[in-house]
């Protein structure tokens, strides 16, 4: 069997340093665009929220000022107009 491995033709060889030399250097260049990546988007998200933040700041007091008002009774005002026999509409 000499080096043969499972009986199917595969001979094992060990790899030369050249060739480990090159795997590590293709693992830490993957390593480093997967960390570059994943930067980029912590950074995106970052900016989506501050974005998401000033837009609620903006929104805040008219929203605050549909409280004043419930929308139901604003919804209830309005469908009770809208009838043909609302003595209001005459």
């Amino acid at each position: 069997m000499g080096g043969e491995l499972g009986g199917e033709g595969l001979v094992e060889k060990s790899l030369q340093a050249e060739q480990i030399t090159a795997l590590i250097d293709v693992a830490v260049k993957l390593h480093d665009r997967a960390f570059e990546e994943h930067k980029a988007r912590k950074s995106q998200i970052s900016l989506v929220t501050a974005a998401l933040a000033i837009v609620g700041g903006l929104f805040a007091p008219w929203v605050g000022k549909l409280g004043e008002r419930p929308v139901v009774v604003t919804i209830w005002v309005l469908y009770q107009g809208a009838q043909p026999n609302n003595p209001l509409n005459h």
